[in-house]
């Protein structure tokens, strides 16, 4: 998108890795709020079907309370929800600039869905406690001594009764788009080959990754959902009244249904990781990946052991292990953006320094002067010689081959990576763009002499 691009600016290093942890914190708050509103909406188009049929009213009573803790209020929405969606489009727009990536497209249509899907839900949510009051008074058998009056309350009856009928399935539908736009975004994000403009918003949504990524969300928004039910009955309702055969019945259902969706996790896990392209893939990704195996391996240990014992008394440690799990998948999704962007990232680093010497010359500054010499010495004489190997090669066996490829040189400096199985990672020196192509033009003409 040209006009996006137009107002993105070269960003520092600095900058760069400021707004990849803002995305990290911004997808903590907004996955898991998606999450129960995709998980509360699911539910609610099942249970309520299930409620007719077998004519119990609890698995009403759980539809509107789960409706309830999900559009708790407008003010949540636009903390975890709105807020977050626009500062990862700012966070994109400044990161993928001139990518042709359809990341930004992709998040604004999920945008789009959320505030829709959004709307309907409360809307949703309204009908339903309008038709709890309303049952309530027609079991009452109040008769109303004015037609007016009762001609008032059979409209709002039916008003009610018309929105509870398919808000709940539309709501539903716009969240699970939102969902497919927003984890086709981060699979885009997440692999620098698909950045072109050849690969359309369709291809992206549609292709492997994503939909897996889009299972695993569903699959992660079932299993969240039970867990928020048992909570918000054992810990946030404790002093209230609650009828026990209901709570027991809230309990079994809760603890079976999470512990189905929570082992089914993993195989997504899994898959992704299978489907992860090979130039986003990268060592803390494993080392993450484990991390969240591991907190859902307890999750399950802790609902099967509830199950097995009748009871509710894991509930807070649930809670900390699933903000672990967000945390780790979120973290996850972003070393792998963080390792196929290196090279575009360090382009707009080095932009960065182009348009801040220009500024500064513009201004009449001078310019401080970077030495390549000085550099050298202060950072890789330890490790290299021209002409004897010490920790690393020699440069007499390296710098032939980047003669004519100078870029390639810099790139290598400023984004190391493992080359020769006979010599250890060369670690990253946190040189600028200036600094790398000032160290490199040195080495490659003192070779040359």
């Amino acid at each position: 998108m040209d006009f996006l691009d137009s107002i993105a600016l070269p960003q520092s290093h600095e900058h760069l890795v400021l707004l990849k942890y803002l995305l990290i914190l911004t997808f903590t708050l907004f996955i898991p709020y998606l999450a129960i509103l995709i998980g509360s909406s699911l539910f609610s188009v099942f249970l309520k079907r299930k409620s007719i049929k077998e004519n119990n009213s609890n698995y009403l009573k759980i539809v509107r309370d789960l409706v309830n803790i999900a559009a708790m209020n407008k003010s949540v929405v636009y903390a975890l929800g709105i807020i977050p969606l626009i500062s990862a489009i700012f966070c994109y727009v400044q990161l993928l600039q001139n990518s042709s990536s359809s990341v930004v497209v992709l998040l604004i249509l999920s945008f789009i869905t959320f505030i829709f899907g959004v709307i309907l839900f409360f809307s949703y949510k309204n009908s339903i406690n309008l038709k709890t009051i309303f049952d309530q008074v027609d079991r009452s058998k109040i008769n109303f001594e004015e037609s007016e009056t009762k001609e008032t309350f059979e409209n709002y009856r039916n008003e009610a009764s018309a929105k509870f009928g398919k808000t709940d399935l539309w709501s539903m539908i716009f969240f699970l788009l939102t969902a497919l736009f927003f984890v086709g975004a981060v699979e885009n994000a997440a692999n620098a080959e698909k950045w072109g403009s050849e690969y359309s918003v369709l291809s992206t949504i549609f292709s492997l990754r994503t939909l897996s990524y889009f299972l695993y969300m569903i699959v992660l928004s079932l299993s969240v959902t039970s867990i928020t039910a048992l909570f918000f009955y054992y810990k946030i309702r404790t002093e209230e009244k609650v009828d026990v055969k209901y709570l027991k019945f809230v309990r079994e259902f809760s603890l079976s249904k999470g512990l189905i969706f929570t082992i089914l996790l993993p195989i997504f896990v899994l898959l992704r990781i299978l489907l992860t392209p090979q130039n986003a893939l990268a060592y803390n990704i494993f080392m993450i990946t484990l991390v969240l195996l591991i907190s859902i391996l307890f999750i399950a240990t802790f609902l099967y052991i509830m199950i097995k014992d009748s009871k509710a008394n894991y509930v807070t440690i649930l809670v900390v292990l699933t903000v672990v799990l967000f945390v780790s998948s979120n973290a996850k999704d972003q070393a792998a953006f963080s390792t196929t962007s290196k090279v575009h990232l360090a382009k707009i680093e080095a932009d960065f320094v182009k348009y801040e010497e220009e500024f500064k010359a513009n201004l009449g500054l001078a310019t401080v002067s970077i030495n390549g010499e000085d550099i050298y010495n202060g950072r890789c004489i330890a490790c290299h010689q021209y002409d004897r190997v010490l920790v690393g090669p020699a440069y007499k066996n390296v710098l032939p081959k980047y003669e004519n490829n100078k870029e390639g040189l810099i790139q290598y400096i400023l984004n190391p990576v493992k080359v020769d199985p006979q010599f250890p990672a060369m670690p990253s020196q946190g040189l600028k763009p200036n600094e790398a192509k000032a160290v490199v033009e040195y080495m490659l003409e003192t070779y040359k002499q």
